[in-house]
């Protein structure tokens, strides 16, 4: 099925008003026009674009998602909108639009659950919350030259979102944390630059021998009498996973889901494995019982061992071989173990299967993800990247929370949306091509192609690796990390 225009091309002027208090009540009447035509048929009914946004300039017209089971089975329900004084507009593969005869209401009909419905109610969602984008996107639709963008709502909510300064407005446009992640996809999720994201890269990072395991110097340290090269077998639902390859589809989900998924008291469908989602997402999953162990020992722990190389392959003797902070807060005796962390980047360097990784980890604010505190949790986030580009590519989640018997890590990573990070060239390993990434045109340039390497780089191998990794790593620390706690908790 190609894209069909019913009644052809139009020329209508785009007219932007102030924000009407009436266009809720619109929606509401509109709401309920539609719920009565098509009843459980609709799935959905949300009120999108600019006129869902208070204080946000706006064309005149209702813009609503319907979410239906399939929006290519006309039958189910356009006969009954065209009753009730809809008629079609738009017809394209897994997407449809009908309006009313004076249109002023515009109502898409999509798949429930689809890329479609996420893109609009996110961006919806982030609009509301964020003044300063709010003001962003408003000016951006008044600039000369911005029609198209205006009209299509930020390029029909994904398709090439820009990313420049508009000095005609006055003000960013497109900005990569907020407004898209690399294929134009809007999210909340995406990564604010630190100021430890500005730092150079610390001098270990170039002057530190890399090797795994402990040599001379590494058995002087206090905590050396807890290294263990023997690893544990990891536990059979893992092997089983292992062996049994990629979960249905539908077992995963996208990083902006993930405080719904965690936060819930039962389990998801896909605690342990992988899958790949629809829109290309890879999703590792890793649950890890740990008796003994509590949220306030992985604070402390991700607080603590970043600091030291010796103190990181603790953690991981066979795979771990290079931890440095890129601002080291360990002297800094008046911070939470949260603090030493959060808005902190660890550059490590880390085998991942038989592939040695430089990677740059970035931790946020669980907040950023949509978690609340809950009393004897803890949710541990970071944004992962490499430190030779400024680049990130994916996010992982550890939920660390109570259970009878101490707790359980649920280990969540979500790989391939890529992003270039506007950071210094001595933040990264190689300057000169973070230069040439992070100027203006080499970013307007290059984000297409990062974004295409990122989705490709997620291949089931590294999905088997990963998995196998974080099983590893968890079950190895967790045996012995109440004592280490214990014994170095007030040692920075």
């Amino acid at each position: 099925m190609a894209f069909e225009l019913i009644g052809g091309i139009e020329k209508r002027a785009i007219v932007l008003v102030p924000y009407d208090d009436a266009w809720p009540q619109a929606f509401e009447r509109e709401r309920r026009r539609i719920a009565a035509a098509l009843g459980e048929v609709a799935i959905r009914i949300d009120h999108i674009g600019s006129t869902s946004i208070q204080g946000l300039v706006a064309k005149p017209v209702i813009d609503i998602d319907l979410s239906v089971a399939d929006p290519d089975d006309e039958a189910s329900y356009l006969p009954a909108l065209e009753s009730a004084g809809y008629r079609l507009r738009v017809r394209e593969p897994g997407h449809r639009m009908v309006r009313t005869a004076s249109l002023d209401v515009h109502v898409h009909i999509c798949r429930s659950g689809s890329d479609w419905e996420r893109r609009h109610l996110l961006f919806r969602d982030w609009l509301r919350h964020d003044a300063r984008d709010r003001e962003a996107y408003g000016e951006l639709k008044k600039v000369p030259g911005s029609a198209r963008l205006a009209r299509h709502e930020r390029l029909r909510l994904g398709q090439g979102a820009p990313h420049r300064r508009d000095h005609r407005a006055g003000c960013k446009v497109g900005r990569t944390r907020r407004m898209a992640w690399a294929g134009g996809i809007l999210t909340i999720a995406d990564y604010q630059v630190t100021d430890a994201d500005r730092r150079p890269l610390p001098r270990s990072y170039r002057t530190e021998p890399r090797h795994l395991g402990y040599r001379d110097d590494d058995l002087t340290k206090p905590s050396a009498g807890y290294l263990d090269s023997m690893m544990q077998p990891v536990p059979s639902h893992v092997d089983k996973a292992l062996r049994t390859g990629p979960e249905p589809t539908a077992g995963g989900y996208e990083v902006e889901d993930v405080a719904a998924h965690l936060s819930a008291p039962r389990y998801t469908p896909m605690e342990t494995g992988w899958t790949r989602t629809s829109a290309g997402t890879l999703v590792v999953s890793c649950l890890t019982d740990m008796p003994d162990v509590t949220a306030e020992m992985w604070d402390w722990w991700f607080g603590w061992h970043g600091s030291d190389s010796a103190r990181y392959k603790l953690w991981h003797p066979r795979a771990h071989v290079f931890a440095a902070w890129g601002d080291d807060r360990s002297s800094q005796r008046h911070l939470t173990d949260t603090e030493r962390y959060i808005g902190n980047v660890s550059y490590v360097d880390e085998y991942i299967g038989s592939t040695l990784s430089h990677f740059a980890i970035r931790f946020v604010e669980p907040s950023t993800l949509g978690f609340a505190p809950s009393a004897g949790t803890t949710h541990i986030c970071a944004r992962i990247g490499t430190s030779d580009f400024p680049v990130v590519a994916g996010w992982f989640v550890h939920q660390v929370r109570p259970t009878d018997r101490g707790s359980e890590m649920r280990s969540r990573f979500f790989l391939g949306r890529a992003e270039i990070l506007d950071v210094p060239a001595n933040s990264t390993s190689r300057p000169m091509s973070t230069r040439l990434l992070a100027n203006p045109m080499g970013h307007r340039a290059l984000a297409p192609v990062v974004a295409t390497v990122g989705r490709r780089r997620t291949s089931a191998q590294l999905a088997r690796d990963l998995l196998r990794h974080c099983a590893e790593e968890m079950n190895h620390l967790a045996a012995f990390l109440p004592r280490l706690f214990t014994e170095f908790r007030d040692v920075p």
